[in-house]
């Protein structure tokens, strides 16, 4: 565990202006940085990974690069720390069993638009520098408690598939100003993510994967929270998404866009309050899904295949929609269940893709997704059908206190349930559990420790 030096330097701070101290001042694992720039690189360049620097309060204008894992705290001493300007994580491979950790700032971007021009660059455009068997996937990576606004309509975080680990009570955008993207999700290594270890071992409900919970965010009229591409893995759960005005899906997840343009791996999206104006949750091209107890007042989840989607020349099976399974999404906290629809169909991997019931399940399909208790699932089923098993019966009807930001809906209780599938006729497999929440980041626990839950029984 890092061990925290308390320097008492809050009363000299105090006594003379900001700028008289402009300095990094304390020793490894410790610093204390004045918010200017030239300060607080000074203590980046002398940190060693998993070192702490606390930031005074103040706003200055900089763009650091953080390419050694320390955490970087705002607010240190009270007082809010703003910074204009961007943010970089692009941490080097020798340091993946140190936690990254940005928390406690107002980051105001530029006002510049497109995914290139983002506030916040989670990982490396350039770099696979995690490819190859043996190179650990770095799981501890946080961005927590700070408030990401820009003057533009640009992209909020450019997410790269580098690194994993949580971003965590946020708040993107203002009421009257959001984002077109609030996140923008590609992987820097492309068709590779789905040809080599550990990149290609995507288990829904695992650590490998960037989870987004306890936010909340505003999207501009016509936009996303999200556009997911090459090799994208990410977990949303309980966010408030607030929109302002007529919008398109909640979500974009690609399909193979061209050469070297892979899909998507998958997305989880559960627990999720989407305010009036989403046009549904979710345009589905790829992957493994789940979508499940979310409040949308949109017109339900959307598979299809568009014109931007090609048959995979390569790993056709892992890059298209497969075993995917949606249930409990309502457009009220009481109101009817939102069923996803099949647009455009095409043979891929020798049959029509997406097919109902083949390669996604929800409560209408046939076979589809029940919801009970463990004790009464039923007694017979037809492969691929699916069905929650959980206790918590009255979420399955209300969805009242089990969707949205935990700060602003602090009676929020935590999902709970195991989806069992039929994997050959009358034969129930315990399938896909969600992965424990809070994230273990949050609470303190290092990352890239997977958490070991009993096995779920087999089902006869």
């Amino acid at each position: 565990m890092m061990k925290r030096i308390l320097i008492l330097f809050a009363f000299l701070l105090s006594a003379y202006p900001l700028s008289v101290w402009a300095a990094c001042t304390g020793s490894s694992p410790t610093w204390i940085s004045s918010a200017d720039s030239a300060s607080v690189n000074s203590c980046i360049s002398s940190a060693s990974a998993g070192d702490t620097i606390n930031v005074q309060a103040g706003t200055f204008s900089w763009s650091p690069t953080l390419t050694k894992r320390v955490s970087i705290i705002g607010g240190s001493g009270g007082g809010t720390t703003t910074i204009n300007g961007s943010l970089y994580f692009t941490p080097t491979i020798n340091q993946d069993t140190y936690q990254l950790r940005v928390s406690n700032f107002t980051i105001n971007g530029s006002g510049s638009s497109g995914e290139g021009n983002a506030v916040i660059q989670w990982g490396s455009r350039t770099t696979d520098y995690n490819l190859g068997t043996g190179i650990p996937q770095p799981y501890n990576a946080r961005l927590d408690h700070c408030i990401i606004t820009n003057n533009g309509t640009g992209v909020a975080v450019s997410i790269h598939d580098t690194l994993y680990g949580v971003i965590d009570h946020n708040t993107f955008g203002t009421s009257g100003a959001g984002y077109t993207y609030v996140m923008w999700n590609e992987s820097s290594y492309r068709e590779n993510a789905f040809n080599v270890h550990p990149q290609m071992d995507y288990t829904p409900g695992g650590i490998g994967s960037l989870y987004v919970e306890d936010n909340i965010v505003w999207v501009n009229n016509d936009g996303r929270l999200v556009a997911h591409n090459v090799g994208g893995r990410v977990v949303y759960r309980y966010n408030t998404i607030n929109f302002r005005g007529s919008n398109q899906a909640i979500m974009d997840i690609h399909g193979t866009q061209g050469v070297d343009y892979a899909s998507a791996w998958g997305v989880e999206f559960y627990g999720n309050l989407a305010g009036s104006g989403s046009g549904g949750i979710a345009d589905v091209r790829s992957g493994i899904d789940r979508f499940f107890w979310n409040v949308s007042p949109g017109a339900g989840i959307q598979y299809y295949f568009g014109q931007l989607m090609v048959c995979p020349s390569t790993n056709p099976e892992a890059e298209m929609i497969h075993d995917s399974y949606s249930w409990n999404n309502r457009a009220s906290y009481t109101g009817s269940l939102g069923y996803p629809y099949t647009g455009t169909t095409g043979n891929c991997g020798g049959h029509t893709r997406p097919a109902v019931g083949v390669d996604y399940f929800y409560e209408n399909s046939s076979p589809g997704v029940t919801s009970g208790t463990l004790a009464n699932i039923p007694g017979t089923c037809t492969t691929g059908q699916g069905y929650w098993a959980t206790n918590q019966t009255a979420g399955l009807t209300n969805l009242t206190n089990y969707v949205g930001d935990i700060t602003t809906n602090p009676s929020r209780q935590t999902i709970q349930g195991t989806l069992y599938k039929c994997t050959s006729s009358n034969t129930w497999t315990a399938f896909y559990t969600p992965y424990t929440y809070p994230h273990p980041l949050t609470t303190g626990i290092p990352g890239g420790i997977p958490v070991v839950r009993p096995s779920a029984p087999v089902l006869r």
